[in-house]
């Protein structure tokens, strides 16, 4: 796993790097030195760093020319596990509104002048 993936992953499953540190058992100073590639951690010390954080909810995946990480649930400031990912979202009103029949809504069509009008 790269230092930036594990940066990532941690990041997601909302952990600080003291609290990554506490679960699995390496330095502070070692994780942020590894995701910010100052050093490459013995394999020992990553194994560690993965089990932590699927434990967190972290889910790494790897295919032909890129690797990733997805979270499975996420934990509120106060440790509990928050809503699924996606549902605040939608509150935010980052994602549109599924509409009543639960289907994805329609989006709105772009204000303005056409690239087809020309100057």
């Amino acid at each position: 796993m790269p230092g930036y993936l594990c940066q990532a992953a941690r990041l997601l499953v909302g952990l600080t790097q003291q609290e990554l540190h506490l679960l699995a058992r390496v330095s502070k100073k070692s994780i942020n030195d590894y995701e910010n590639g100052f050093i490459a951690i013995r394999v020992a010390l990553a194994k560690r760093l993965v089990a932590a954080l699927r434990g967190a909810g972290a889910r790494f995946i790897a295919g032909e020319g890129y690797v990733g990480v997805i979270v499975s649930g996420r934990r509120t400031e106060a440790g509990v596990p928050a809503a699924p990912f996606g549902q605040g979202v939608q509150e935010a009103g980052i994602v549109s509104d599924p509409g009543p029949s639960g289907g994805s809504a329609k989006p709105r069509p772009a204000r303005g002048r056409r690239a087809s009008q020309g100057d």
